[in-house]
């Protein structure tokens, strides 16, 4: 891809927008960005569990730091380099539907058939990335009680697979945009997920350990109380906060309409 696109990159081209519109604009990508790599924060206690208790916790920290950083630099990077490209260049913007697929597609066209067949690897390579999540899924609904326990964790995994599937299926008209207003959520609760646990790690268990033979016996582990209120509260702030951009929206749009 960089091969074939890389010379069509025009990465000088300037920002357009107000100066406040163009940090708004670089924030929210920031924040998608974000939301993107935070997303994986949940996942790693399902397979960081496989690495022995005796491993150090900064060796965990790097690996993770390098693995997600690596893949995300690279990732953003060339598809920053993309959109110079759509935008500079007329023959990508005719070509361009608003979709990352006609997108990808564009990239790799100076190179025919071979070119669109590298389109639909990446496509599937999407495809494959759903794999952590659907496996992190059907653990998740054995965590429910005993009887999910007894259920073969494959059966979860084809179910969450089946749900997907049909649900992008039914917003494939509308995937991308549905994408973008549904990251900020995931980025939102993640966040939320990981102020709990840090404030149970640092505050209130004060370094002191924890009994992990405990697990599964529900005498010995807290109600949730705690943090089911401070889950609430989290997510009071994020609507809060989505209101009040909206309504900022329509106040603007009701400032910019002529009378």
């Amino acid at each position: 891809m960089l091969g074939t696109s890389g010379p069509h990159f025009n990465l000088g081209t300037p920002s357009v927008g107000t100066p406040a519109r163009i940090a708004a604009r670089r924030l929210t990508f920031f924040s998608l960005c974000l939301s993107v790599s935070l997303a994986w924060a949940p996942l790693a206690a399902d397979y960081y569990v496989y690495y022995p208790p005796s491993i150090k916790r900064w060796r965990i920290c790097l690996m993770t730091f390098l693995g997600l950083g690596h893949a995300m630099i690279i990732t953003l990077l060339i598809g920053a380099g993309l959109g110079t490209a759509m935008a500079s260049t007329p023959a990508w913007k005719a070509n361009y539907d608003g979709t990352p697929g006609s997108l990808l597609v564009t990239a790799y066209s100076s190179l025919g058939g071979f070119g669109s067949f590298c389109a639909v690897v990446n496509v599937f390579g999407v495809v494959a990335n759903t794999a952590p999540g659907a496996y992190s899924m059907a653990m998740n609904f054995q965590m429910l009680g005993d009887f999910f326990a007894k259920i073969p964790r494959p059966v979860f995994t084809v179910l969450t697979t089946i749900i997907y599937t049909s649900c992008a299926m039914g917003g494939r008209d509308s995937l991308y945009e549905i994408f973008k207003n549904f990251l900020p959520l995931v980025g939102y609760w993640v966040v939320i997920w990981i102020v709990i646990v840090v404030e149970e790690d640092l505050v209130f268990n004060r370094g002191k350990g924890y009994d992990w033979s405990a697990w599964n016996k529900r005498k010995k582990l807290p109600v949730g109380i705690a943090a089911g209120v401070a889950f609430l509260v989290g997510w009071a702030g994020a609507v809060a906060g989505m209101v009040s951009i909206l309504y900022l929206a329509c106040v603007r749009r009701i400032m910019l309409t002529p009378a």
